[in-house]
C-alpha cells in the first residue's frame, strides 16, 4: 500500500478528523483556529473498534490535561502495548519479548485489550479509564469470558506499567542534567520565551515557562538502542550561510502580520499547529492513523499490532527529539529575532533583530532544534507507509 504524506494531501483527504466518541474533533483548520482547538460537527465512523474506543479516551484525557506531546507518546505507547499484548495473549499470533505467558482459555479478546490499555494508559496520565473502557464494552454480555478478559488485561496492564515504572519519567525528567546538557553559551543558547505571537484560537503557555521536560532525553526507549545513536547532525553554525537563509525565511514567512507567507501556507501553519489544549502533535497522528487503519479491512489482532508500533515509534521518536533540543540549546526564532538577531555574527550581515516581531503561532517552552512536530510526523508517517 502506498501512502503520499504531504502536508498538502493530508489536508486535502483527511480533511475533518473525527475522534467520535469523546467528542474530540480535530478538523477545519479555520481562519484564526488550530485544528487542536477548532470545534467542529460530531461526525460517527462507521468502522471503529474497540481499539478505536479507548484510544480516543486517552486522547480526551490529554486534551483535558494539556498533556504535553512527550509524556503523551509515552502514555500512548504504554496503552497500545499493553493492548496488544493482553490481545495476542488470547489469540498467540504474534511471538514477543514479553515474558507474559498465553492469555486463560476463553477470554474475550475484545475486552483484554480494552482493560490493559486502559489500565496501562491510565496509569501513565494518572486518570481511572476503566469507567471509558466499559462503556466500549457494554456490548459485550456478562459472562465468564468476559471476567476472564478483565482479570487478563488487568495483568497485563499492570506489567507494562510496571516495566516502565522506572523508565527516568518520573522525577528527573523535570531535571537538566547539565553533565550531560551543559548549557551553551551566547546568544545562540535557548532562553525562556515571552508570548509574542498574533494568532487566535492558539494557547499560549506561561510567558518565560522553564524548559519543558529537560530530562526526557534520557529516558530508556521503547524499541531503539539509544536516543544518542540517532542524534543529528548540529544545527548551523551561526556565522554560515545556512543559518542565515533560515533566519531570514522564518523572520519573513514566520511573522504574523505583512508576512511572504501564502493563505495555503497560514492555513497548514494552524492546522499542524497542536498546541497545549489540543490533542497535542502525536495525537493528531494519531487520529490520523485510525483514519487510515479503519477502511483496510484488518482484524483486531493485526490492527493492534501496527498501533502498538506506530505509538512506540512515537515515543522514541520524542526521546531522541528531546534529547537532541537539549544537547544542543538552540535559540528559539522569536527570541534570535526579536533580541539577538545583532549579536548573531554572520558575514552576510542578514541577521538583523527586530524587536516588533511576532509570530503567527506561539513558541513553546523548550529548545528549537530539532522539531518535535516534525520528528512526531516522521515517525508516523513512516510506519503508516509501512502498512
Amino acid at each position: 500500500m502506498t501512502i503520499n504524506f504531504s502536508r498538502r494531501n493530508v489536508l486535502n483527504s483527511i480533511g475533518c478528523l473525527a475522534v467520535s466518541t469523546s467528542g474530540l474533533v480535530g478538523c477545519g483548520p479555520t481562519t484564526g483556529k488550530s485544528a487542536a482547538t477548532a470545534a467542529t460537527t460530531h461526525r460517527s465512523i462507521a468502522t471503529r473498534n474497540v481499539i478505536d474506543h479507548v484510544t480516543d479516551g486517552l486522547l480526551a484525557q490529554i486534551r483535558r490535561q494539556s498533556i504535553p506531546p512527550p509524556q503523551a507518546t509515552r502514555a500512548f505507547a504504554m496503552g497500545h502495548l499493553a493492548g496488544f499484548l493482553a490481545l495476542n495473549g488470547v489469540v498467540q499470533r504474534y511471538r514477543t519479548p514479553h515474558s507474559i505467558g498465553n492469555g486463560p482459555a476463553g477470554a474475550d479478546p475484545q475486552t483484554a485489550y480494552a482493560t490493559a490499555f486502559s489500565r496501562a494508559a491510565g496509569i501513565a496520565v494518572g486518570a481511572n479509564m476503566g469507567p471509558h473502557a466499559s462503556s466500549g464494552l457494554a456490548h459485550i454480555a456478562n459472562s465468564d469470558r468476559k471476567s476472564l478478559g478483565v482479570t487478563w488485561g488487568e495483568r497485563v496492564g499492570t506489567y507494562v506499567a510496571g516495566i516502565r515504572r522506572q523508565d527516568g519519567s518520573g522525577r528527573t525528567a523535570h531535571v537538566l542534567d547539565s553533565q550531560r546538557y551543559p548549557k551553551r553559551r551566547g546568544p545562540m543558547t535557548w532562553v525562556p520565551t515571552g508570548n509574542h505571537h498574533g494568532a487566535r484560537g492558539t494557547v499560549a503557555t506561561l510567558a518565560n515557562a522553564p524548559p519543558l521536560l529537560p530530562g526526557w532525553g534520557k529516558l530508556r526507549p521503547f524499541g531503539i538502542s539509544s536516543a544518542r545513536a540517532f542524534r543529528p547532525e548540529a544545527f548551523p553554525a551561526a556565522n554560515s550561510p545556512e543559518f542565515a537563509r533560515q533566519f531570514q525565511k522564518v523572520k519573513h514567512l514566520g511573522r504574523f502580520q505583512n508576512s511572504q507567507r501564502s493563505a495555503d501556507q497560514t492555513q497548514i501553519a494552524m492546522f499542524w499547529e497542536d498546541g497545549p489544549g489540543g490533542v497535542s502533535p502525536p495525537g493528531h497522528w494519531q487520529v490520523i492513523a485510525m483514519r487510515v487503519l479503519q477502511p483496510l479491512g484488518l482484524d483486531l489482532i493485526t490492527y493492534a499490532h501496527h498501533l502498538a508500533l506506530f505509538s512506540m515509534s512515537q515515543a522514541d521518536a520524542a526521546i531522541v527529539a528531546w534529547d537532541s533540543k537539549y544537547h544542543y540549546d538552540v535559540v528559539r526564532p522569536v527570541t534570535a529575532i526579536r533580541t539577538y538577531g545583532n549579536h548573531i555574527q554572520n558575514n552576510r550581515n542578514l541577521n538583523q533583530a527586530d524587536p516588533t516581531w511576532r509570530s503567527l503561532i506561539p513558541s513553546p517552552p523548550f529548545p528549537a532544534y530539532i522539531s518535535g512536530h516534525s520528528a512526531f510526523a516522521g515517525a508516523s508517517a513512516r510506519m503508516l507507509a509501512n502498512v
